[in-house]
């Protein structure tokens, strides 16, 4: 009897250490595994595109609104990307400058105070076939003007990242940002092939009619218009079209300053995002 209890407790102890290495083994391959995999994760997210690699080439099912930072010549720009679904390259990109309440260091200033931003984001402009960089001018800054170089370094960083076509790039923007895309347009304007000035003001004067004369404007203001009178805009894009420009100007009946971006970029039949895109 204590022979056979005997031969049960050593068979016992056998099948149990049996099944303990099995275990051990089974967990070193799986760990192996593991850290494997997170080596292989760590890896492509250090890795940076090569020069003939951009982010272009990656898919998205969805587009992307981030928020990032170059340094350039007049300092740090900080500025919202949006990122088209199922990006492509030489695809357009699209420059925004904002109006006056957005300056200072908070990007979340942008969707929350003006108009273009808040139409992208939340998908009230469609699938916008195109990069858009929208830059946030800082507090201490008077104007676009003040940062112009800096944007166009931010043009060319991004036309060379993300394979973007530089014969298809434009420039719009409202308020202070319709100023700046006047102003930005005249002192660049090999750089932008349209531009949608809304509720901007610019001197017209023989130098700037020249500069913008290979330049497409499509310009908007509100005749109601009581911060940036209409009168500016309208007595150039005049002047622009006499001297062989390519210009036009829509001017909103009944609209004030704060009505021109919602009719300007989502009012029907205006279509100015497909005509700031299209090829």
């Amino acid at each position: 009897m204590r022979r056979k209890r005997y031969l049960y407790a050593v068979c016992t102890l056998a099948v149990v250490l049996t099944f303990l290495s099995a275990c051990q083994k089974n967990t070193k391959t799986t760990n192996s595994s593991v850290s494997s995999a997170v080596s292989e994760t760590g890896n492509k997210e250090s890795t940076q595109p090569s020069e003939n690699v951009t982010v272009s080439d990656s898919k998205s099912d969805a587009a992307v609104f981030s928020e990032e930072s170059a340094v350039t010549a007049t300092g740090e720009i900080r500025y919202c990307l949006y990122t088209p679904k199922n990006p492509q390259k030489n695809m357009p990109l699209i420059i925004y400058l904002h109006g006056g309440k957005s300056k200072g260091n908070d990007l979340s200033k942008l969707t929350e105070t003006d108009g273009f931003p808040q139409y992208l984001k939340n998908g009230e402009l469609g699938d916008v076939r195109a990069y858009v960089i929208m830059p946030q001018l800082t507090s201490d800054k008077k104007g676009w003007a003040d940062i112009s170089a800096g944007i166009c370094e931010i043009v060319d960083k991004a036309a060379e990242y993300y394979g973007i076509d530089k014969t298809r790039v434009s420039l719009t923007g409202h308020s202070m940002g319709g100023t700046g895309t006047w102003a930005l347009a005249t002192e660049h304007p090999e750089l932008f092939r349209r531009i949608a000035p809304l509720s901007g003001s610019i001197v017209l004067n023989a130098e700037n009619v020249n500069a913008l004369k290979g330049v497409s404007v499509r310009a908007f203001v509100g005749a109601d218009d009581t911060i940036v009178r209409p009168q500016s805009s309208n007595a150039f894009v005049t002047a622009l079209k006499r001297a062989g420009g390519n210009a036009e100007i829509t001017e909103f009946a009944g609209a004030d300053h704060f009505d021109v971006p919602k009719l300007a970029y989502c009012g029907e039949g205006i279509d100015l995002l497909a005509w700031l895109t299209e090829e």
